[in-house]
């Protein structure tokens, strides 16, 4: 896959949009420097950087360039609660194609993005309680903190993804008849092709 063309890098280089300011369900308030580091972790994670966000069906077509449905990270507090971010394709939007994880700016979209839920939520205010950035180019930026054991192996998952290539994710085909009747020539257009077909065969 081709990094994005021009077009789409211009399109992303304007102010993020306002963040959702919804505690995620089981989050905790915080203190924004807590947070910050945090997204300086995550963000600067260069074993992200290569890899393309696609949409959980994606996943289930082959090739070569590394791809996954999202990337969620918990990083410990002092006092043992767990900062949890996720930059993911955006599930609830029934979006197609793809984009880096860096976006087209770079790691510092990742950054800027984060940091608007920070700044748009509870604006007045150091301690925060975290929400969610939803983009037009399809990606979804969530943070929350959350009690010590997320995201450990018998942990909750705050952010779950689907993933198309698991069976419990494909959901249930139906089957139902789709066949739709073809109305009939009208008779001034059949007749209107008959004399068509007949001045042409004499």
């Amino acid at each position: 896959w081709p990094k994005p063309d021009a077009t789409a890098t211009k399109e992303l280089d304007r102010a993020p949009p306002p963040p959702t300011c919804k505690p995620p369900e089981g989050s905790k308030k915080f203190d924004i420097a807590d947070a910050k580091k945090a997204i300086d972790e995550f963000c600067n994670d260069q074993s992200y950087w290569p890899f393309y966000i696609v949409s959980p069906v994606a996943l289930t077509k082959k090739g070569v360039l590394p791809k996954s449905p999202g990337f969620t990270k918990a990083v410990d507090l002092p006092n043992k609660d767990r900062v949890v971010l996720q930059l993911a394709w955006d599930q609830g939007k029934g979006c197609g194609g793809f984009s880096l994880f860096t976006g087209a700016n770079g790691d510092s979209e990742c950054h800027d993005r984060f940091t608007s839920i920070l700044d748009n939520c509870d604006p007045n205010s150091t301690i925060k309680q975290g929400g969610y950035l939803s983009e037009n180019s399809c990606l979804i930026y969530r943070l929350g903190v959350f009690p010590e054991g997320t995201l450990t192996e018998n942990g909750i998952d705050p952010f779950p993804l689907k993933d198309a290539t698991k069976p419990e994710h494909l959901g249930a085909f139906k089957c139902q008849d789709t066949y739709v009747a073809v109305p009939s020539t009208p008779p001034s257009l059949g007749r209107s092709l008959l004399s068509l077909y007949s001045s042409n065969v004499h």
